[in-house]
């Protein structure tokens, strides 16, 4: 009688193996059933791929048999569905056409599965909340305190996968709790869970894992519902949580300020280098005249951006105050196209303009601003145009519905054009259509809003993807009489008045001195130098000075202190304080001790002639 005709419908599982190498020569209806294979894919497998033990393992529970005198043996078979099932396992030696084979007779295991034993020893009177789930996270078992928390019958849930009763945003941090339980290890999990006919609720879920001869056989889960807890919580770390949200705002705001001037301190500064290495050779003064007034230009420029870093109030209050001054069209125009010109001649890209005629000559602006917008969005469309191409800045003059005049700018470049999900983000800051670290850190646009905006302004933006981009922003003109803006630069200041007076420099530091020294002594003033306070303080007591420059910070002796020493025997020669520090408290500082003004550095030449002309 063969297998067939022997086994075939045998109520107990059975298997036909060959001992050499495990492999399943054929298998039974019965066998079919509990496993879940197909006769055919049996048929194909190993012994070994269904048992789960290793062969040291294997051996070792031959071993406890023999001693335990058990005809079988324990092994754990993994079925079809992944659910492991311990087994009882009778093997018989037969022989079929001259090969000795393996008769194994399989049945599941009389002893109380683990899970199931622990269940009904500790857990089902238990006033914990309790599930039982397989090694496929099927629920298998709960208690009476689960049922009653969670509402629920063993109709609902019996054999539905443990993931149908929580929330699906936990996704990621449910499968980081079953990877734990699968590897032994308790796993906790604070989590949102769904209750059928009430809110979606906050519990505490502690999972401890079933492992048998180090196979997993499932999970114990306890529940604690934590909502009225997590509530509790909520509402004590509220006012916490706001403190914590302005703090993070402000340092937001301090962080973005210094991001904003570290990146527009670049511009001035690559125009002062190339501009002073443009004139080491130059022969031409006219040239060379026209680079130092960039430089100076550039330098102004740059010592606005240093003045708002250092600006403390500034930086805790985010806000930049507008300072307008009387501006000419041409002065404007002229400064922006020769600091951008640097970086359109990089690319070998023309910048043509297209200025309205009708355009006022005379404004009053804040220079230093309307010059950061310009250079920001018309270097942004150089950053991003092909090498030997086109920009082009058309400015027009208008009028709105009520007869106020505005200007009207586009820039237009002929660059790689920008997506369409990308314009909305293209003015917030840190944001590029691309990761170039050459084409900077994203602030030049964001910048130029804000200051567009500040000036009661507006911005937009048009592009098409490989053809280019035109950005275009109005800006509200405020118009002055020419004359006012030639009374601001051409203001004469009487010289002569103070010609060949002598004025004492005190001042440590050597690029100051020559700086106050060439200024001076340009007009015929004399000039002595005092490198320290005390060396100040002897001189003024030795001689007469129409007045006294006095750095604040010196050595030996500083300004503070050599002032009030010479207020003791001089109350009426005039002491001008010369000082970065130009903070409200550092002023008030130095008029206490006793001088008469303050000026900051560097020193402007009008500013320091117009002080020293107030005492002649």
């Amino acid at each position: 009688m063969n297998f067939e005709q022997a086994c075939i419908n045998l109520p107990i599982i059975t298997l036909l193996i060959d001992p050499k190498d495990g492999k399943i020569i054929d298998a039974n209806n019965k066998a079919l059933e509990v496993y879940g294979y197909t006769k055919e894919e049996l048929s194909k497998m190993n012994i070994n791929d269904i048992n789960m033990l290793s062969q040291k393992e294997i051996e070792k529970e031959m071993t406890n048999a023999k001693n335990e005198n058990r005809a079988f043996f324990y092994f754990p078979h993994k079925t079809a569905t992944g659910e492991i099932i311990e087994m009882e396992v009778e093997s018989y030696p037969t022989t079929i056409d001259g090969k000795i084979l393996l008769y194994s007779l399989i049945q599941p295991s009389k002893k109380m599965n683990y899970l199931d034993k622990l269940f009904a020893k500790y857990f089902i009177s238990s006033t914990n909340s309790i599930l039982i789930i397989n090694n496929k996270m099927e629920i298998k078992n709960f208690n009476k305190s689960f049922s009653k928390m969670f509402n629920l019958n063993s109709n609902e849930i019996i054999g539905k996968k443990i993931s149908n009763i929580f929330v699906s945003e936990e996704k990621k941090r449910i499968n980081e709790f079953y990877n734990k339980l699968i590897k032994g290890q308790v796993s906790l999990l604070d989590t949102l869970i769904k209750n059928p006919g009430s809110p979606i609720k906050y519990y505490s879920v502690e999972g401890i894992p079933t492992i048998y001869k180090d196979i997993f056989y499932g999970a114990v889960l306890l529940f604690v519902n934590r909502t009225n807890q997590v509530a509790l919580e909520q509402k004590k770390t509220k006012k916490y949580k706001e403190a914590l949200k302005k703090a993070k705002q402000y340092q937001q705001q301090k962080q973005d300020l210094f991001s904003r001037m570290s990146h527009n301190m670049k511009t001035p500064l690559n125009a002062i280098l190339a501009f002073s290495e443009f004139g080491k050779n130059e022969k031409d003064p006219h040239l060379l005249f026209d680079y130092f007034n960039q430089i100076n230009q550039s330098s102004k420029f740059l010592l606005e951006l240093v003045e708002d870093v250092l600006n403390l109030n500034k930086i805790e209050s985010g806000k930049i105050k507008l300072k307008p001054t009387p501006m000419s069209k041409k002065d404007l125009l002229t400064n922006v196209l020769k600091t951008i010109n640097i970086y359109a001649k990089e690319k070998d890209i023309e910048i043509i303009t297209n200025f309205d005629k009708n355009m006022w000559d005379y404004h009053k602006f804040d220079i230093v601003r309307f010059e950061q917008i310009y250079i920001n969005i018309l270097h942004n469309a150089i950053k991003y145009s092909n090498n030997h191409s086109k920009v082009i800045w058309n400015k027009y003059y208008l009028k709105d519905k009520d007869g106020h005049p505005y200007f009207k700018n586009e820039i237009i470049d002929e660059g790689i054009g920008i997506p369409k999900y990308f314009i909305k983000h293209m003015f917030e800051p840190y944001t590029k259509v691309d990761d170039d670290l050459n084409k900077g850190s994203g602030l030049g646009l964001a910048i130029a809003k804000n200051l567009i905006v500040l000036l009661n302004g507006k911005i937009w933006c048009e592009s098409k993807l490989k053809v280019g981009t035109k950005i275009t922003f109005e800006i509200p003109a405020n118009e002055i009489p020419k004359e006012v803006y030639l009374d601001f630069v051409n203001k004469e200041i009487s010289i002569d008045k103070i010609r060949y007076k002598k004025i004492l420099i005190c001042e440590d530091n050597e690029i100051n001195i020559k700086i106050v020294n060439k200024i001076l002594s340009s007009y015929k003033v004399e000039t002595e130098i005092a490198k320290n306070g005390k060396i100040g303080l002897q001189k003024a007591r030795e001689d007469k000075y129409f007045a006294i420059l006095m750095d604040l910070q010196m050595p030996i002796l500083n300004g503070f202190e050599a002032t009030r020493k010479i207020r003791q025997f001089d109350k009426s020669t005039p002491i001008i304080a010369i000082s970065a520090n130009s903070y409200k408290e550092d002023i008030n500082k130095a008029l206490q001790s006793g001088m008469n003004e303050h000026l900051k550095k560097p020193i402007n030449q009008n500013e320091l002639f117009k002080t020293l002309l107030k005492y002649v």
